[in-house]
C-alpha cells in the first residue's frame, strides 16, 4: 500500500456516504414503483456492509478491547439497525414505509457516527499501521466477494 491508497477508515467512511445516498434515494421513492427494488438493494447492501465491516474490523476490535464501552455501544447500535431493517422490510403501506424509512435513516446516521467518531479512533489507537493495512486488504477482498446490488467504493 502506498501513501495514496485510502486507509480502511477512509474506505468505510466513503461506503457510509454511499449508503446514505442510497437511503436518500429510497426516501424519495416512497410512493414510486421503484421503491421495492431500491428497498431490497439497500437492505442487501447494508447487510453486506455490516458483515464485511465486522469481519474486517469488528472481530479484531472486540478481541482486543472486549467489554469496553465502545464495543458495547456498537453492539447496541447494531441491534437498533437490525430492528430498523426488519421494520423496513415488513412495511406495506405508504405511511409504514415512510415511518420505517425515516427510522432507518436515523439509525444509519447514529450507527455511522458512532463508528466514525469512536470505533475508528479506538481502532486507530489500538492497532499498528501494519495491522490496519492488513485490515484494509481484508476489507477490499471481502468487498470484492460480496453480493451487492451495485458496487460500493
Amino acid at each position: 500500500m502506498n501513501r495514496k491508497d485510502p486507509t480502511i477508515f477512509e474506505l468505510l467512511r466513503r461506503e457510509h456516504r454511499e449508503l446514505e445516498q442510497r437511503h436518500d434515494a429510497l426516501r424519495q421513492a416512497i410512493d414510486s414503483p421503484e421503491y421495492a427494488d431500491l428497498c431490497g438493494a439497500l437492505v442487501r447492501d447494508l447487510r453486506a456492509h455490516e458483515v464485511i465491516e465486522e469481519r474486517a474490523l469488528g472481530h479484531a476490535l472486540a478481541a482486543r478491547a472486549p467489554d469496553t464501552p465502545v464495543v458495547q455501544e456498537l453492539e447496541r447500535a447494531k441491534e437498533k439497525m437490525d430492528d430498523a431493517l426488519h421494520a423496513l422490510t415488513a412495511a406495506s403501506t405508504p405511511s409504514e414505509r415512510q415511518l420505517a424509512t425515516t427510522e432507518l435513516g436515523a439509525q444509519m446516521r447514529a450507527h455511522f457516527e458512532l463508528e466514525e467518531k469512536s470505533v475508528f479512533s479506538a481502532t486507530h489507537f489500538l492497532f499498528s499501521p501494519q495491522t490496519q493495512r492488513a485490515m484494509r486488504e481484508r476489507l477490499l477482498r471481502l468487498r470484492a466477494e460480496a453480493p451487492t446490488a451495485d458496487p460500493i467504493g
